[in-house]
């Protein structure tokens, strides 16, 4: 659930500075409780706080979730509630210091809250959003690519994502160029959209064959870590990120501090590394994200996704099985920008 409804209004707002201090609401009852789809809500409030515009992020929960959450498990309630926790830490990763607040709050308490502003009513929702119209989180991803693609290039360069978001989380990332690999395993997430053990074997093959020598940080939660270590037993060539980070906020950074990230079927991990500066590859289906763009880039013969300003090695494939030569391909496209030697970070514009 969100405040602005238009996207008019997002250019608008961010072309003027209309608005000194906005309020952008996450309401647990009618969004998606996952990491990335949070940190996409995170990231269209960097849009605005870039501008000097003053953010408020407030995540309404009455203790609650969407009811399709229910419905992916046994136990999937519990387990994304208690990534609600989280959240804070994910808003200051993404957030512009000093440029953003953070509340969470009952609906009634925000309701209180909203109807004692005087002149200002009118921009928030009366009643809550079950069937996911004007203004549901879907809206969020199509507003920030259509933002960002308009505006300036000077926009874009700023708003890009690196390894400083670490700071501000307090974050140490390792020294020397590293691999990142994004792992979703033993999830909830329905319909195949988990890696495989071959998969994943193929991707680390792959990468350790195109860098020998460079170290590859396989990235998940303790569910997917869990897997990961035995699918990987023995190889010395990876280190698990949650021997070192804990929290999707310090694996996001961990992420962006990489040389390139790479990941197979998607998850919420990819959010930060497709909203950055550095290189990466991905390949899987949409949801949410599905704008003309994305659509048109992720279709049989598309020419793949990248976000506005992204790195040129940077591809969002669509599912396919194909998907061992498009990621050598964009290997390939990694090392000739890096001049055939081991990758680094580009520096922040």
């Amino acid at each position: 659930m969100l405040h602005l409804g238009k996207l008019a209004r997002v250019r608008a707002g961010y072309a003027g500075s209309r608005w000194p201090r906005s309020v952008f609401v996450y309401d647990m009852a009618v969004s998606a409780p996952g990491f990335g789809n949070f940190l996409v809500f995170c990231l269209l409030a960097r849009f605005y706080q870039l501008r000097g515009v003053t953010t408020q992020l407030v995540v309404v929960d009455d203790g609650g979730l969407r009811e399709e959450v229910a419905t992916l498990g046994a136990g999937a309630v519990d387990h994304f509630r208690a990534r609600i926790d989280q959240y804070e830490g994910i808003a200051a990763l993404a957030g512009v210091p000093g440029q953003w607040e953070f509340e969470r709050t009952s609906f009634a308490d925000f309701r209180t809250w909203r109807d004692g502003l005087v002149g200002r009513r009118g921009q928030f929702p009366s009643v809550r959003d079950q069937d996911r119209r004007a203004m549901a989180y879907v809206h969020t991803w199509p507003m920030l690519e259509h933002g960002l693609r308009r505006g300036p290039a000077s926009v874009r360069d700023r708003f890009a994502l690196g390894p400083e978001q670490a700071s501000h989380i307090g974050v140490e990332l390792p020294e020397g160029p590293y691999a990142a690999v994004g792992v979703r395993a033993n999830s909830f997430a329905p319909g195949g959209r988990d890696i495989t053990e071959d998969e994943l074997r193929d991707q680390i093959e792959l990468v350790a064959s195109r860098f020998p020598g460079l170290p590859i940080y396989v990235i998940s939660d303790a569910d997917g870590t869990a897997a990961a270590r035995a699918w990987l037993a023995g190889d010395d060539r990876v280190r698990f990120a949650l021997d070192s980070y804990e929290g999707y906020a310090a694996h996001s950074a961990l992420c962006l501090g990489a040389s390139f990230f790479v990941q197979l079927r998607g998850g919420g991990l990819c959010v930060a590394p497709m909203w950055s500066r550095i290189p990466w590859y991905l390949s899987a289906g949409h949801s949410n994200e599905g704008t003309r763009w994305v659509v048109r880039g992720l279709a049989e013969e598309g020419p793949g996704w990248r976000q506005p300003g992204g790195h040129p090695a940077s591809t969002w494939r669509g599912p396919s099985d194909q998907w061992r030569e498009s990621l050598a391909v964009f290997l390939d496209d990694v090392a000739s920008s890096a001049g055939n030697r081991l990758p680094s970070v580009p520096s922040a514009t």
